[in-house]
């Protein structure tokens, strides 16, 4: 079985529709899913499910899944998000971003990883000085009105030493193929007392840190699930979010997914291990603003 980049075995999409515990979930999560609308029955929901299960099982080859699974979601999903296709995305952008800006100094934040920049976008209507950046420019980035750097796929960043005052990872370091890198410059680009905020896709979470999280049956159900189910479970809703969803043909444009997945724990002695100190961790639970995948989210933040 191949590894991420810290050695974690990484179950294949397979094993995650089919044990038995992880399947469950990610069936409950499709069902409940918002973008099949309103008006479907039970049995319509179970059959869409089906279908796209049958795929999984089926279709061997990453390109032709994701190109079969896209279209699948494009009849499946339309109706619901042609009526107002911005309306999930903009819900969570403002959620996300009311519990990022407590944590930031005043002063200059980068948003690292910013995809269209709709959070960096409202941050900045809150807290000016945002820049946002990313490995592609979006078509949607002039429309922000905000500074953007074009990121290399490897090497330094192309930033000053000491030029932030925050950064903020907002559910990308798993997407990078040396996280620990980044984060090492993330030290150097920030300015002494500078904050680095974390959000980031996790599991494994101790009986303590369950006990802060925000308590609903979904997640209560990932948390009886083992280590490499909910491993499984976090690695095949994302890997269908950023493969499948937001899918093109150019390989070249794909959305990194080398599943960097790791517990609170093992994120916290990363960034310390980088030269970070370390301030606290709070549980956000299940992200029930991106209906499509219900992954379970921490915020952290770090002071150099």
């Amino acid at each position: 079985m191949p590894v991420n980049s810290f050695g974690v075995e990484i179950p294949d999409r397979v094993f995650a529709v089919n044990a038995p515990g992880c399947g469950s979930l990610i069936r409950q999560g499709m069902i409940e899913s918002v973008l099949l609308g309103d008006d479907r029955t039970l049995e319509e929901r179970s059959r869409f499910v089906d279908i796209f299960f049958d795929l999984v099982n089926r279709v061997k080859d990453d390109f032709e899944f994701e190109a079969s699974t896209f279209e699948l979601f494009k009849k499946e999903f339309a109706p619901v998000v042609q009526k107002n296709p911005m309306a999930l995305a903009l819900t969570r952008t403002h959620h996300m971003a009311g519990l990022i800006v407590p944590h930031l100094n005043r002063g200059a934040t980068l948003d690292f990883g910013s995809g269209a920049g709709f959070l960096g976008e409202t941050i900045d209507f809150r807290h000016r000085g945002v820049t946002l950046s990313e490995i592609y420019q979006s078509p949607e980035i002039e429309k922000r009105g905000l500074p953007f750097v074009l990121l290399p796929k490897s090497g330094p960043l192309p930033f000053q030493t000491a030029q932030f005052d925050n950064v903020l990872a907002c559910v990308v370091l798993h997407h990078c193929n040396d996280p620990r890198a980044i984060l090492a410059e993330f030290v150097r680009i920030l300015k002494p007392g500078g904050r680095l905020i974390v959000v980031e896709s996790v599991y494994g979470l101790t009986p303590e840190e369950q006990s802060k999280t925000p308590k609903n049956d979904f997640s209560r159900r990932f948390f009886d699930l083992d280590i490499k189910e909910q491993s499984a479970y976090i690695g095949f809703c994302d890997y269908i979010g950023n493969r499948c969803t937001h899918y093109t043909p150019d390989p070249e444009k794909k959305t990194p997914v080398p599943y960097n997945y790791l517990t609170p724990s093992m994120w916290r002695h990363l960034i310390e291990d980088v030269g970070f100190k370390f301030e606290f961790m709070q549980p956000l639970g299940i992200d029930f603003f991106n209906r499509k995948s219900h992954i379970f989210h921490s915020l952290m933040t770090a002071i150099k």
